[in-house]
């Protein structure tokens, strides 16, 4: 079967692939499919023609088709023109779905240890309860639902990929606080069990909750949470040292932090998070560009610039 990340513009395409999104779009010429397609390499916007309303039915994301159709090129970037597609039933979507390089099993395993390595017992009671409490969608949940780690499990990997690049910078900076930073990273982005709804197979979508009150506040709000479950007082300068790292991970204010950086542990929680969201989502880039091409996509994580590739030959 032809992989996304193999698809050729101007090539034709015939195989089976998941749709993740599907919208219905009524323009001059007609109705018209708007879907995303996936696969285990990646996704691909696509474009169905002459449809109706009536037909979204037929095709819930979630499913499995089988599609003949032509990769074409819209706005720079390839685009799949279906000409035909048909509901592949009783299907093990398994097969077709994104996942991190490393078992989300040993992923949770190796979260557990860092959370052992917070050595503020109070902290680290309040990290391993937040865990406990939302470890079956931290399972399933990206960490976004375009920019990086847009997969299953990819919030769960994104933890662990920054938890090791931590250690590391602490053992280079001993002046950091590791286990503020373990239980900063472990805890900055939990809010997006709340802001997102996800299923392996379907692309991620926001919630209300996501939308009103956003992942940033909502962690804070779930820490506290855990907190008072476990009759730990909040009201000192650890406790305050953690919110701090938690509101203010996005960096600047125009990117989403109610506050900037002003300790050196929530100035490493948010270098770390930007340098593995940015790298991962390059490299995922990379992987799903064609090897006749030289240069991505443009990417939303590096201000809508393209990735020169230059491969080893």
């Amino acid at each position: 079967m032809q992989q996304i990340k193999d698809f050729v513009v101007g090539k034709p395409v015939n195989g089976n692939y998941l749709i993740r999104s599907i919208e219905f779009k009524m323009t001059r010429g007609g109705g018209s499919f708007d879907i995303e397609l996936g696969d285990a390499t990646g996704t691909i916007e696509a474009k169905k023609w002459q449809t109706t309303e009536e037909q979204m039915a037929v095709y819930p994301a979630g499913s499995l088709v089988n599609i003949n159709g032509l990769v074409t090129e819209w706005n720079n970037q390839p685009q799949l023109t279906i000409n035909m597609m048909n509901v592949v039933e009783d299907a093990d979507l398994s097969a077709y779905v994104k996942m991190p390089k490393e078992r989300v099993q040993d992923l949770m395993e190796i979260l557990y240890q860092y959370i052992d390595k917070i050595n503020y017992e109070d902290i680290r009671t309040v990290v391993r309860t937040v865990i406990n409490e939302n470890r079956d969608q931290l399972f399933i949940i990206p960490a976004a639902a375009k920019n990086h780690h847009a997969y299953y499990g990819g919030l769960l990997y994104h933890k662990v990929q920054m938890l090791r690049m931590a250690e590391f910078i602490c053992t280079l900076r001993p002046f950091l606080k590791p286990g503020l930073v373990y239980a900063g990273i472990i805890l900055h982005d939990i809010g997006k069990v709340h802001e997102m709804q996800s299923t392996p197979w379907t692309t991620a979508t926001y919630t209300t909750r996501g939308r009103l009150v956003g992942h940033v506040c909502q962690a804070v709000f779930m820490m506290h949470k855990a907190a008072f479950k476990k009759g730990i007082s909040i009201d000192n300068d650890l406790f305050l040292q953690l919110e701090h790292i938690l509101l203010s991970h996005h960096g600047l204010k125009e990117h989403g932090s109610p506050v900037e950086p002003q300790t050196p542990e929530a100035y490493a929680v948010n270098h770390i998070d930007g340098l593995d969201a940015g790298l991962q989502a390059m490299e995922d880039a990379i992987n799903q560009t064609p090897l006749d091409k030289n240069e991505t996509e443009r990417l939303g994580m590096i201000n809508r610039r393209t990735v020169s590739i230059f491969r080893e030959t």
